[in-house]
Formats: C-alpha cells, structure tokens, sequence
C-alpha cells in the first residue's frame, strides 16, 4: 500500500473529515487509481450484473466522487463519455516525478 507522508496539513484535515461511503470511496481511490464510477462500484461489491444495476451504480458513485472533487481531495478527467478520478495527492508525485525527469 502506497503511504501519502508528503501531503500538507490542509489535505489531511479535510481527509479526517470524510466519513461513510465518502471515506470508502476515497480509500479505495488511494489504493486503484485511476477510477471511474463503474469500477468504484464494483470494488466495493455493488450489484453490476445488470444494465440497470449498472445504472443506478454509476449514478450513486458519481455523485460521491463529485463531491470529492468538490472538496479538493480528488481530480477528475472527462474521457469520452466517461469521467475518471485519482486523488489530489497522487497528482503532486506525478509533478514532482516529472520535475526530477527533466
């Protein structure tokens, strides 16, 4: 499992405050990045079987990863016809990466 010891102290108060489905989804984030509603669903053992159960899926993980973003914790990219997120944090490494790449 990846630890995040870099991040600041304003990300961290606003990771201790997420509590439920909010806090799994995030988790989950951290831990398989990157993401889209579908496979957040999935992962936490949503009923995906059907068309409908697909549906009513991404709907409900859209809405909790949309408030993510919201709180600045997670970042989002439209692909298509599908949105795909990573944690904030993750996006700091990859700058910090490149930098060193250079």
């Amino acid at each position: 499992m990846l630890h995040f010891s870099g991040m600041s102290e304003e990300l961290k108060l606003r990771e201790s405050r997420l509590e439920g489905i909010e806090k799994q989804v995030y988790e989950l984030l951290k831990q398989r990045w990157p993401s889209h509603s579908l496979e957040v669903a999935a992962y936490l053992n949503e009923d995906v079987s059907t068309r409908d159960h697909r549906r009513k899926a991404s709907s409900k993980y859209m809405y909790y990863l949309r408030k993510l973003v919201k709180k600045e914790l997670v970042l989002s990219k439209k692909v298509g016809h599908a949105s795909i997120f990573w944690p904030l944090c993750i996006e700091k490494w990859r700058t910090i990466i490149d930098i060193l790449h250079q």
